[in-house]
């Protein structure tokens, strides 16, 4: 008499260490690929930030935001963008008795301003530009420094890391901020 039986099918214990491996393997893998931002997101991260200075500029002095311990409204506000010299700036300031920076955004390698352009309303007549002021005044907004063109009335901001290019577009007439 033979008194051995063939084992036809999986144990519940072998089933549920099967399961708990694939489970881990799972886990980790997909926690590697959330940690990890490509250069596309990145850059999309990093453009955000600067139209979000801007928009918050343009905001403030809309609804004429008071700041400071003494609640004061500021008689305007600008943006400063600079793309000579390190670090690559993005600057917001507001004015009473003087301007006194509100926030900043700095370029971290890798990541740089290539180009700023002043362009008529209709997009052409293309001028670069090193150093680029927006002041905000009540609903306000003009170009006072960096652009010779009077009428530069679109200001393009690319911004580059390696690979990824995008581009933030503000229109001075209409208040209209892209990200391309």
């Amino acid at each position: 008499m033979n008194l051995k039986k063939k084992q036809l099918a999986f144990t519940l214990v072998e089933i549920m260490v099967g399961i708990a491996i694939i489970g881990i393997m799972a886990i980790s893998i997909s926690q590697i690929n959330f940690n990890r931002l490509n250069d596309v997101q990145k850059v999309w991260i990093e453009t955000t930030k600067i139209s979000n200075i801007i928009e918050e500029t343009r905001n403030n002095a809309l609804v004429g935001r008071w700041v400071g311990v003494n609640l004061i409204t500021p008689s305007n506000w600008r943006v400063i963008i600079r793309n000579n010299g390190l670090p690559w700036r993005v600057t917001s300031q507001y004015n009473q008795s003087g301007y006194t920076t509100y926030s900043n955004w700095d370029a971290q390698t890798p990541y740089t301003i290539r180009e700023i352009r002043c362009k008529n309303i209709n997009g052409w007549n293309s001028e670069i530009a090193t150093n680029v002021q927006i002041r905000f005044i009540g609903e306000d907004m003009d170009v006072v420094s960096g652009c010779t063109q009077a009428k530069a009335k679109i200001i393009e901001i690319d911004f580059w890391v390696p690979s990824v290019l995008k581009t933030i577009r503000m229109n001075t007439v209409s208040w209209v901020i892209e990200v391309d």
